[in-house]
Formats: structure tokens, sequence, C-alpha cells
């Protein structure tokens, strides 16, 4: 858990539904966030992994689809569409929800989450995107409240979710 809360920005970024979301979209929900990019060869699909396997850990337990919500923020919005983002995740839990933005709006966003990404391109023209790998975690008063770095393990995430949340329901 961070020291201070971090109240999301003013930003608007776009489902893979096609919906318009702010900050208010994030009320009422536990959030985690991951901030990656289709083309990433390690991290990102590793991460999604994990995250399904703690969305079923939670489903298990009865605690998923109303407290937590769990969302792919692309970092390569020039390069990676909705469709493709849906589709990419889709694979690993059709229930992550996807974001896309203009880059301002994910700066804004990434900034307030302390996400760092930054284009790379290697002496041969290989072209990657370099980024934080952790999970944020929001709260449902949409704030930044945490973080949930590597190794991402669908049972040492429910443990820290436990700790952070507090809530009673996660068994």
């Amino acid at each position: 858990r961070w020291p201070a809360a971090r109240p999301l920005p003013a930003f608007r970024m776009t489902t893979a539904a096609g919906d318009s979301v702010d900050a208010g979209w994030f009320d009422g929900h536990w959030s985690l966030l991951y901030f990656g990019y289709l083309q990433c060869p390690d991290f990102c699909p590793a991460t999604l992994q994990a995250m399904a396997g703690l969305r079923r850990t939670l489903l298990e337990a009865g605690s998923a689809d109303e407290l937590f919500r769990f969302i792919f923020v692309t970092v390569d919005p020039e390069r990676d569409s909705l469709a493709q983002m849906q589709a990419y995740s889709a694979f690993f839990d059709p229930q992550i929800h996807c974001l896309r933005g203009e880059e301002a709006q994910l700066r804004r966003l990434a900034d307030a989450a302390g996400v760092i990404y930054v284009e790379n391109i290697a002496a041969n023209g290989i072209r990657s995107m370099d980024h934080s790998t952790s999970i944020i975690l929001a709260d449902p008063q949409a704030r930044f409240v945490a973080s949930l770095p590597p190794p991402h393990e669908p049972v040492l995430m429910l443990q820290q979710l436990r700790a952070l949340t507090a809530l009673p329901t996660l068994a």
C-alpha cells in the first residue's frame, strides 16, 4: 500500500466496446490495472495470464465480478487497436477490460499511477516498449492506492489483495 492514495486524474479513454470512460468509471469497484502492449514478448502475456488466474480464484471465492475489475491499458496506442486488444485479452479472460487513449490521456493516467513507459528502437530497427511491470490497484473511490510487483502469481496476489483491501469475503 502506498503512503498516500493518489486520485485518478481527469482523463478520457475508450473501452473495447467503444464506450468512453473517465475516472468515474472506477467508482464502486476495486480495479487492477496493467499497463502493457500487444507486441510485448514476455511480461504482458505472463501478467495477463496471472490476472486471469487471480480472477478465477476470486470467482471461486464468490468475489470477482461484483468487487473487482481487471483492466489492460495499452502503452502503445499508435499500434494497438481496441479490436486487437480485446481479442488478445479474451485469450486470457474475456472479462479483462481494455482501455486505449490518446497519448496525452494515457500519459496523464500512467503518471498518476506511477507507471513508466518509453518507446525503444534497437540499433537493428526493432521497436519495443519498455514499461513498468507492476499491477496497479485502484480503490472504489477512484484512487490509486497500491501496486502489486512481480512475480505475479495468483495465490500470492490473492494474499496481497486480502491485506490491501481487508475484505473478509476473500477466501
